[in-house]
C-alpha cells in the first residue's frame, strides 16, 4: 500500500447457510477509525466480493479490521490484518548488459516505483533483498548464488517476473528448475499478435478501462512454446494459442513471459 494514494481492499464473503443474506452491512476500520462502509446481499451457498476504498495517511504500521453484521452468529464477524504503507515500491531489474533500457524508460516515468538496475554479473544481494518486485530480464548468467537468493526472496513474499533469454538455454533451465517454472524447450520464429488478454485477472486491475477489438495488443517475432502445467494461469495468449504471459501464485506471485522486449523479438 502506498502512502498518499487511494487504495482498494478486496473482501470476499461466502454465505454457507441455506437462506439468503439480504442487505448486510460491512465496515472497514483502520487504526481504530471507521474508514469505509459497504453493504451486501448473498444467495445461499454463494459468495460476493466487497470493495473498500481508502487512503493511507499515516506513517508506520496500520492495523485494520473488517467487520460484518451476521446475526445471530457473531463469533466470526471480524477479520483483523495489518500492513505498513510505503512511499515507493522498490523494484529491481537484472538484465543482460545493454537490455535494461525499456525498463529504465517504463519505470522512470512512474513515481510509484523506486527502480534499481543491475547486470547479471554485478548484483548487490543485500539491496536485492529489499525489493518487492524483481524482473529477470534475459539474463545469461544464472549463478547458484543468484538462484539461492531468489528462492529466499520469493519465500519472503516478493514477486518475480522472468523474461527468458532467447540465446541462453542454460540460464533459462536453471531459472525454470529453481523457481519451478515450465520448461522452455522450443523457439517459434513465426510473427504473431496477442489474441487473448484475461482482463478480469487482478494482474490487469486498472490497466484497461475497456478492452476492444481495436486495442493495440503486443506482437512478437520470436517466442518460446511454453507448456502450461496445472496450477499455472495464462494471462495473455498469442493467435496460435501459445501463452505470452503466465502466472503462478503459490508462495508469492511469479510471472513468466514467452518472449523478450527487444525490437527484434517483439
Amino acid at each position: 500500500q502506498q502512502k498518499g494514494f487511494i487504495q482498494t481492499l478486496h473482501v470476499r464473503l461466502k454465505n454457507e447457510g441455506e437462506q439468503p443474506v439480504e442487505s448486510g452491512g460491512a465496515r472497514l476500520i483502520l487504526n481504530d477509525r471507521q474508514t469505509a462502509v459497504n453493504s451486501y446481499s448473498i444467495p445461499p451457498k454463494q459468495a460476493a466480493e466487497l470493495l473498500f476504498s481508502f487512503e493511507c495517511k499515516e506513517d508506520g504500521n496500520v492495523f485494520g479490521e473488517v467487520s460484518i453484521e451476521d446475526f445471530p452468529v457473531n463469533h466470526d464477524d471480524k477479520f483483523f490484518f495489518a500492513f505498513q504503507p510505503g512511499l515507493r515500491i522498490p523494484v529491481t531489474v537484472i538484465s543482460e548488459a545493454g537490455k535494461e533500457l525499456p525498463f529504465r524508460t517504463l519505470l522512470g516515468r512512474d513515481s510509484l516505483f523506486q527502480p534499481t538496475f543491475y547486470s547479471d554479473k554485478g548484483i548487490d544481494y543485500a539491496q536485492l533483498r529489499k525489493s518487492r518486485f524483481i524482473v529477470l530480464n534475459q539474463i545469461k548468467d544464472a549463478s547458484s548464488g543468484l538462484l539461492d537468493e531468489l528462492q529466499l526472496i520469493r519465500n519472503a513474499g516478493a514477486a518475480i517476473a522472468v523474461i527468458p533469454s532467447l540465446s541462453s538455454y542454460t540460464a533459462n533451465q536453471a531459472l525454470a528448475n529453481r523457481l519451478q517454472l515450465p520448461s522452455l524447450p522450443l523457439v517459434d520464429t513465426m510473427r504473431l499478435k496477442c489474441d487473448l488478454v484475461e482482463s478480469n485477472s487482478p494482474f490487469f486491475d486498472g490497466v484497461f478501462e475497456k478492452l476492444e477489438n481495436r486495442t493495440n495488443l503486443p506482437q512478437v517475432n520470436k517466442h518460446f512454446k511454453i507448456p502450461t502445467p496445472q496450477g499455472v494461469d495464462v494471462l495473455m495468449r498469442l493467435t496460435n494459442g501459445d501463452p505470452l504471459l503466465l502466472a503462478q501464485s503459490q508462495i508469492a506471485p511469479l510471472y513468466l513471459f514467452s518472449t523478450g522486449f527487444a525490437e527484434q523479438e517483439s
